[in-house]
């Protein structure tokens, strides 16, 4: 597991509103990426650790080159 370099994500368990109702961002963020990503290669190169010491990496799609932090 990693953290994308340049994503402010929400987290997992956070919960956020749109206006008229309550949304689980955290797990729509997350199943975002998973779509977003199925069935791809990955490529991820280490730029360090957060204040938690967990890496914060770039990532891109190997195939595309697309860059998961933008």
């Amino acid at each position: 597991r990693v953290r994308l370099w340049g994503v402010d994500a929400p987290e997992l368990d956070q919960v956020c509103h749109d206006g008229r109702r309550e949304v689980r961002c955290g797990e729509a963020a997350r199943r975002a990426l998973r779509e977003r990503v199925a069935g791809e290669r990955l490529r991820c190169e280490p730029e360090g650790s957060d204040r938690y010491n967990r890496v914060v990496a770039r990532c891109q799609v190997k195939r595309t080159g697309e860059d998961l932090g933008t």
